[in-house]
């Protein structure tokens, strides 16, 4: 049986503290307001949720059942205002927005990775949503009928996100390279996450499913795929593809630093780890019952991709090598 105590909120979105993409001092300000970000977004994120948590349940559930993106995105702008004001106060606290560049730079960096794991979050948890109305339809005219109710309930502010601080001033062309990194994360990261997550979703369930049970030679044996170079790898030629695909020429390499990337990846995957778990969460305190038998699904489908890994595997590399 699944245990209940791995999937407290708060532990689970606690792990994102350890994420060290970026290690070492350095007089980089993007660099430095990212260590700022890593440092403190968990925390801003949960001071958020305590007030905003019902509004975002209740407009997944709403999207899942009527792709209502607009209440979703609303949810996730009115949010960004703590998170961020979070995040700076803890920075000044502890007196760490000493650099002037700094200062300015960290209300992009919060906000490009905010909405990194807003985003992630609510495209995995509505997605754990429809998948439990595909394979449970009795459930699904109840289901949509609470989600209608609980939206009207907790309808969502329609704000706008802050804007960019940051323009190509002259004083960071020195950072040009971190300026454009970012720009193409925000603009290209999380389509070609889900793009390469979607061919790998059984694995990535799978090792889902393994943290819930409590499985810790399933997880190693997951994880083993999920945090290979040739996943990671399969990450930046979705987003080099989609940069040339819109700019019509190759993402520039004397530009581009993937780090910004690989930082971001390390973030998404916490946010679909967390979101799926969150809905399943959702699904358990709604329909107990029925629970019953996802637990008993989780189990055997563990087994089933434990016994198809070595296929998983040969999956992954003719991807990889197809993008050679």
């Amino acid at each position: 049986m699944i245990n209940k105590r791995v999937v407290s909120f708060s532990t689970i979105f606690m792990v994102l503290v350890s994420l060290n993409v970026f290690a070492g001092v350095t007089d980089n300000p993007f660099r430095k307001s990212l260590k700022i970000t890593k440092a403190y977004l968990p925390k801003a994120i949960l001071t958020m949720w305590q007030s905003e948590h019902l509004i975002w349940r209740a407009q997944l559930f709403n999207r899942a059942c009527e792709q209502n993106t607009q209440a979703v995105k609303h949810a996730i702008n009115a949010g960004f205002v703590l998170v961020n004001q979070v995040i700076i106060d803890q920075a000044i606290i502890n007196h760490q927005l000493i650099d002037e560049n700094a200062k300015l730079i960290l209300p992009d960096s919060n906000k490009l990775h905010y909405q990194v794991f807003s985003r992630v979050y609510a495209y995995a948890y509505t997605k754990r949503l429809r998948i439990i109305q595909q394979y449970y339809p009795e459930i699904s005219a109840d289901l949509c009928a609470h989600a209608k109710t609980i939206s009207q309930q907790y309808p969502s502010d329609d704000l706008p996100i802050v804007p960019w601080q940051l323009t190509d001033q002259s004083e960071f062309k020195v950072w040009q390279a971190d300026l454009f990194s970012m720009r193409v994360v925000n603009q290209h990261f999380v389509a070609a996450f889900i793009k390469r997550q979607q061919a790998f979703a059984h694995i990535i369930d799978a090792g889902i499913y393994a943290m819930m049970l409590q499985d810790e030679k399933a997880i190693s044996a997951f994880s083993a795929l999920s945090d290979s170079y040739q996943y990671n790898h399969l990450l930046m030629k979705e987003i080099t593809q989609a940069y040339s695909e819109v700019k019509g020429k190759k993402l520039p390499g004397e530009l581009w630093r993937a780090s910004y990337a690989q930082a971001a990846n390390l973030l998404a995957m916490q946010a679909y780890k967390l979101a799926t778990i969150s809905a399943l969460r959702q699904i358990r305190a709604l329909y107990p019952e029925l629970y019953q038998r996802i637990e008993t699904h989780a189990i055997s489908y563990v087994k089933l991709q434990l016994s198809r890994l070595q296929v998983s595997k040969s999956q992954l590399n003719e991807a990889f090598n197809q993008h050679e």
